[in-house]
């Protein structure tokens, strides 16, 4: 790899979206306002240049929540200090997500990773406490220039090049990992009755019923998160409505370089058949791992166990890192840049010149 595999400036946004009448129409406003005030670059030791922070846009992805024997997956985290979150029933919280995204800011990506909520470190900020943390313990994913963004940068160590098939197309979701030739993990989530659609947000979700309306419900939504609009408040009623926002997560990561601890923002829509994820169902669904592979061995070894699906189809977001070493703690705004000074200069110079007026 070299920098000939950049892609800053090209993939530092999305391409702008216009409807039927030719009008800007996009899904992405509400991240391109919410972080226009810092855009900035990390050059890989590879020489590639890439932007930051980290967006993604278009993306699809099947998610798999299930349990572990909590023990065992402390065990796993040892090296890091951290703990996993017990749930009710004291087990570890495990999920694998498949996303496939359009294309994000180092590029068109397919992935497969495993990651295990975790309880927040004591030197986790404030503004962090109140979001789930989760570890990723393994990545595959199908980009050179993605591998080596996520270990340098976003400090995901464990994190290997894999073949791997998303078809999401179909009612049935299916997805496949390959080892060697083998196949590693492969999930089917079935068709349900009475599958609807919602958008997803910090607030409380809006059913969408019919799916081609996703599109104008998120670009409103986005709309109106970047413009920050409230419910007009009458004189004698209760204070505006808050301004709904993107659902929001924490990352932990490997690193010991900086604080290692990364916010992700996204906005999208959610496949659903109850207020909550969709069961996991022997009877149409399937999750296979071949303990022959690395995937399936540790997979097998922490007892995992699959509880319920989520779909999401149409989600846009931003992973918040703000260095080459991936520091989660935005930069104060910059200072005035010396083009800004000097012309500054200049037209004061020209306004004495030009004397009283």
């Amino acid at each position: 790899m070299s920098d000939a595999l950049s892609t800053f400036p090209g993939y530092g946004s999305p391409i702008p979206g216009k409807n039927e009448k030719g009008e800007s129409e996009d899904k992405y406003k509400w991240f391109l306002e919410m972080y226009r005030d810092y855009r900035g670059r990390a050059t890989l030791k590879s020489g590639a240049v890439v932007p930051i922070p980290m967006f993604f846009w278009d993306a699809r992805g099947l998610l798999l929540h299930g349990t572990a024997d909590a023990d065992v997956v402390d065990g796993q985290l040892l090296p890091s200090g951290l703990r996993a979150q017990r749930s009710t029933e004291d087990k570890a919280q495990v999920q694998i997500w498949a996303p496939d995204y359009g294309s994000t800011t180092v590029g068109p990506i397919k992935a497969v990773f495993t990651s295990i909520r975790v309880s927040a470190r004591r030197t986790c900020p404030p503004s962090h406490k109140d979001l789930e943390h989760w570890w990723f313990w393994w990545y595959y994913g199908n980009s050179v220039v993605n591998q080596q963004f996520k270990r340098e940068v976003w400090g995901i160590l464990n994190n290997e090049l894999g073949v791997i098939e998303h078809l999401f197309d179909a009612p049935t979701k299916t997805v496949r990992l390959l080892e060697k030739g083998q196949v590693a993990l492969r999930l089917k989530f079935g068709r349900r009755e009475g599958q609807r659609w919602q958008t997803v947000s910090s607030q409380a979700p809006t059913p969408v019923a019919d799916h081609t309306q996703l599109d104008k419900a998120l670009i409103a939504l986005s709309d109106t998160i970047a413009q920050g609009k409230t419910a007009p408040a009458k004189p004698s009623a209760s204070p505006a409505a808050p301004v709904p926002g993107p659902a929001a997560f924490v990352t932990v990561s490997n690193r010991t370089n900086d604080d290692a601890e990364n916010i992700v923002t996204l906005l999208g829509s959610r496949l659903y058949s109850t207020p909550d994820s969709i069961p996991f169902d022997k009877a149409h669904d399937e999750f296979y791992r071949n303990t022959a592979t690395a995937p399936g061995r540790q997979l097998d070894m922490i007892g995992f166990e699959p509880k319920s699906w989520d779909f999401y189809s149409s989600y846009n977001g931003c992973v918040e890192l703000y260095d080459a070493k991936g520091s989660g703690v935005k930069p104060a705004a910059p200072e005035s840049s010396a083009e800004t000074i000097a012309a500054d200069l200049r037209k004061l110079m020209e306004d004495l010149r030009a004397g009283p007026r």
